[in-house]
């Protein structure tokens, strides 16, 4: 044939196969009994001839008198003149089987697969023109779907309307179609199907198509379509439905590797910003100590250039004791597990400075170590501060005591010695004396029986909040019975009622837990309302965690608004003008509970005057020993 694909002689074998025996006439073009989409191959590959390389080997079909197409792989040699101008061109060709173009398109893909030095979007043009040269197709093209808009990635073809990372609606795109009769859609001739009134055949009006599903993972992610602008004469066959398949999972194979590697490399990114803007002193060694990168803070912390410390070893930064703590205890002994050591550093101008030193290796691999350190000088500092600051705190504790045991002593002699001459006073004063002499010495002995009295409950606080109490199985109702043994002049001046319901045991100090239910008591009797005789009800009742709670309740005169928690205050007394007292006796019932590990709260009570002091134990409530109703009392005292 001539160089624009007119044919001077086609021989015996040609006409039988291809034109059913009948000649062909000369001048007819080859291109005529070839189908469109393999024209421009063609013709790309005879105006490639050259003298120099003027042989080449190319597949393309030939299509029958039946309208079948054959394919065929042809050896074309060109014939050139003394000027290096070609003349004619020499085709033989052999007819190939589908297995044996199937298996060429295999091999095709494997070669593109293993040619590492492509482009992601350059692999998938390649593997896009195989599909167009098995297919025979015109257009060709992978196209995502985003939400209900398809954007085509990567197309073999321009048109105005269709244009690579163009979206346009999903109706319009051949995903539509797929999504529709999918996985894979063969259609040899449109027009006879009932596509042709959908979007897509109007927006882009293939003749024949052929597309898949493409999957990212187990992740739709969109199509590749293979489509020809003349309908194609006899319908897909199963070896290319099947190659269409394989290669819309090639295709999904190499996006999933491609967003594998970009996201290792966002990671890499990500972990290498870390490492080096990290606040802290970070590096990687390996198995010998030589450190083979450190960051930013390392650097600054020691005064160093990264060329002056990269590939040199860790213990030429160190101290010598830290050089030997190195060598006996190397960082990589144990696989996968965080090792910490104390080091200290040498900064270049000589400065030690304390770390302690997180490091993780993997000693079955070859693998780098990952080092960390903190700087521990500032902690180190805040420690001792904190331990003279203890130290101090011990030695004023220690002081106070002594004091407190030498005040007592010192001032109860001397007020002694006030309450005695007064009362010696009293006595020798004759019975027409002036009375406010009388009244001056009074108020003398009354003062030095009150301060006394401050000097015994101060010196008693003292030395509650600093002792330690005993854990033992406590019973509370005889505990409680002593107590009230202590007060019955006053329960009987009072004309108080005191019930007493049955009391779990609890454990802790039998003594201090005495004291306590005293303080109590006593403060209701001190504290009752002049115009009602007290009432006075201790009982036990469960709480919802499980704990007892004893109440110890009254009918007195109540507590100021808002005064809960500052009336457990040492020296606190909002009725000072109606009773005496020192303001100690809630602050020790307190100290006493609080040093327990219980706790201890007043709360006014809502429908009648008074208030209830509610302790909470962490001991369970005895079977059978709690109530919520003390209305029927176990034991009564009453005026």
């Amino acid at each position: 044939m001539r160089p624009d694909g007119a044919i001077s002689f086609a021989n015996h074998h040609y006409c039988v196969t291809f034109r059913c025996g009948k000649p062909v006439h000369p001048g007819s073009n080859i291109l005529d009994f070839v189908p469109s989409p393999s024209h421009n191959r063609i013709r790309n590959t005879t105006a490639n001839l050259t003298p120099e390389s003027p042989d080449t080997v190319l597949e393309f079909p030939i299509t029958d008198g039946q309208g079948r197409n054959c394919w065929a792989q042809w050896t074309l040699k060109g014939r050139f003149d003394s000027h290096g101008e070609l003349i004619d061109i020499v085709a033989i060709g052999r007819i190939i089987a589908e297995e044996l173009r199937y298996r060429n398109a295999l091999e095709d893909l494997m070669r593109i697969s293993n040619d590492v030095g492509k482009s992601q979007e350059e692999r998938a043009r390649m593997i896009l023109s195989v599909g167009v040269k098995y297919f025979d197709a015109d257009l060709a093209g992978i196209t995502r779907l985003e939400g209900d808009q398809a954007n085509p990635l990567v197309l073999n073809f321009h048109l105005d309307h269709v244009r690579e990372r163009h979206t346009f609606p999903r109706e319009k795109s051949y995903v539509d179609l797929v999504l529709r009769a999918g996985p894979v859609v063969a259609i040899h001739d449109i027009r006879e199907t009932e596509y042709v009134n959908y979007p897509f055949y109007e927006n882009l009006p293939l003749q024949s198509t052929i597309a898949s599903e493409v999957y990212v993972g187990d992740r739709f992610y969109g199509i590749i379509n293979f489509g020809t602008l003349k309908a194609r004469k006899e319908p897909f066959s199963d070896k290319q439905i099947q190659f269409c398949r394989l290669i819309a999972r090639w295709i999904g194979y190499t996006l999933e590797k491609h967003f594998f590697y970009v996201g290792l490399q966002v990671n890499a990114e990500r972990y290498r910003s870390i490492f080096e803007h990290a606040p802290i002193m970070m590096a990687v060694m390996d198995k010998q100590g030589r450190l083979l990168d450190v960051n930013a803070a390392w650097l600054d912390r020691l005064g160093y250039d990264r060329r002056e410390v990269i590939k040199r070893d860790l213990a030429d930064f160190v101290t010598p004791q830290s050089r030997e703590a190195l060598d006996a205890e190397p960082l990589d002994r144990q696989p996968l597990t965080i090792a910490t050591q104390n080091l200290d550093f040498i900064t270049r101008d000589g400065v030690i400075f304390a770390t302690q030193l997180s490091s993780l290796a993997v000693s079955t691999e070859d693998l780098p170590i990952l080092c960390v350190w903190v700087d521990m000088s500032e902690r180190n500092r805040l420690r001792e501060e904190m331990n003279a600051a203890n130290r101090a705190i011990m030695r004023a504790n220690e002081d106070l005591k002594r004091f407190n045991t030498v005040a007592a002593h010192d001032l109860q002699e001397p007020l002694r010695k006030i309450r005695l001459y007064g009362d010696q006073l009293t006595k020798h004063l004759p019975q027409d004396s002036d009375p406010e002499t009388a009244h001056a010495i009074e108020v003398i002995t009354r003062s030095a029986e009150r301060l006394s009295r401050l000097v015994r409950d101060l010196l008693a606080f003292s030395r509650e909040s600093e002792r330690g109490y005993a854990s033992h199985l406590v019973d509370l109702n005889p505990l409680i019975e002593e107590a009230l043994g202590d007060m019955a002049l006053l329960i009987r001046e009072t004309g108080a009622t005191v019930r007493i319901a049955p009391l779990p045991k609890v454990r802790g100090d039998a003594v201090p837990l005495q004291r306590v239910f005293h303080n109590l008591i006593l403060n209701a009797l001190k504290y009752h309302h002049p115009e009602r005789p007290p009432l006075i009800e201790v009982f036990a009742r469960k709480c919802k965690q499980g704990n007892c709670e004893l109440i110890i309740r009254d009918n007195g005169i109540g507590l100021p608004q808002g005064a809960q928690e500052e009336i457990f205050e040492p020296f606190v007394r909002f009725h000072a003008s109606k009773t005496t007292g020192t303001g100690i006796g809630l602050a020790l019932v307190r100290s006493i509970v609080e040093g327990h590990g219980w706790t201890v709260n007043a709360h006014a009570r809502d429908d009648q005057p008074g208030t209830d002091f509610v302790i909470q134990t962490n001991t369970a409530a005895a079977a059978g020993q709690d109530s919520d109703d003390p209305s029927s009392p176990h034991n009564d005292r009453r005026s």
